[in-house]
């Protein structure tokens, strides 16, 4: 069938190089993202502390690689147009968003129609097309729908539409599993220890960390020092009822040795589904289920930010094609 239309229900980097490539072969495209800002894991806050600067950090995904021929093509033309920089070298090239993490997904959003804070509810077929029904109460309609969610939301998206898959491709999706993360921004009033370049993983850390970030260091809190803390998959299955309190209190403290200053003020921020353990290839669905249908993420085409941003391209040559990805 002739696509003309596309919705994609995601504005990570899987779901906005999907719609940047649907857009660019002259498809309509409507994004929508449930967050009030774009990226998903590329995720950048802003800490107001009262009498105090206000604080950056990065608090989902902290740098991303390149590896393949596509994707080092298109970061040399963000680096190029000052929209990533290189933070650190350690086996590969680590970038960092200029600003924050979430620069590469405000550059590929620009011009894209997206609509932020819409909660979809339910993805169906519609006639010859798909609907999603939003929690707003809107629906939106086209001939093509690409979904981004974590796997556990776009099936739960699927079941409540009444989609049935074939199960051989249920069977897939329904194995996709995910670590999940406690993340914690903390403001310090003076310097900390984290060494340069900014950067400390699980092996220097304690066992309940993975990961201590100074975006100060990194470029993106210039005004104040801010730290991001990773909790261990381990540690945040232990502590993800906990009060933020006291999720952001246990982390501080392991973290200790390295804070270095007082903290003036911390966030907690919970990644239900912070990484796949697992990666797997996306099954075949264009000529299996009609009207067309994709999936994307880092949980399909490799990991990470690179694999996101793949992975929302192969969707897009499936919508286009009428082949899913393999």
């Amino acid at each position: 069938m002739a696509i003309a239309t596309c919705a994609v229900v995601g504005a990570g980097i899987a779901g906005l190089s999907a719609a940047e490539m649907l857009r660019g072969r002259g498809v309509t495209v409507v994004v929508l993202e449930k967050s009030r800002g774009v990226g998903g894991r590329l995720a950048t806050r802003r800490i107001v502390a009262p009498s105090y600067a206000t604080g950056v950090g990065d608090h989902g995904a902290q740098f991303f690689t390149a590896r393949s021929r596509e994707f080092r093509s298109r970061v040399a033309a963000w680096q190029a147009a000052g929209i990533v920089d290189v933070w650190y070298t350690q086996d590969d090239v680590r970038y960092r968003g200029v600003g924050g993490i979430t620069a590469p997904a405000k550059t590929l959003a620009s011009g894209l129609d997206v609509h932020l804070a819409v909660r979809a509810t339910a993805a169906r077929r519609r006639d010859r097309g798909r609907e999603v029904a939003c929690e707003d109460g809107r629906l939106v309609a086209a001939d093509a729908l690409v979904l981004t969610p974590p796997v556990p939301q776009t099936l739960a998206l699927l079941d409540a539409g009444g989609c049935v898959l074939p199960a051989p491709v249920r069977a897939v999706l329904a194995a996709v599993a995910y670590d999940p993360c406690l993340a914690v921004l903390a403001v310090l009033e003076g310097p900390s220890r984290v060494p340069p370049p900014g950067a400390l993983e699980a092996g220097a850390l304690d066992p309940r960390l993975l990961w201590i970030a100074d975006n100060h260091q990194k470029g993106v809190s210039p005004a104040t020092v801010t730290l991001t803390l990773h909790a261990t998959p381990e540690c945040s299955r232990r502590l993800w009822d906990a009060a933020n309190d006291a999720v952001a209190g246990e982390l501080l403290a392991a973290a200790g040795e390295w804070v270095g200053a007082a903290v003036v003020t911390a966030q907690v921020h919970r990644w239900r589904y912070a990484r796949p353990t697992a990666v797997h290839s996306a099954p075949r669905l264009g000529r299996e289920v009609c009207p067309p249908l994709a999936f994307a993420g880092d949980a399909f085409a490799g990991a990470r930010v690179e694999g996101a941003y793949l992975s929302g391209r192969i969707a897009a040559e499936a919508i286009l094609d009428g082949v899913g990805p393999e």
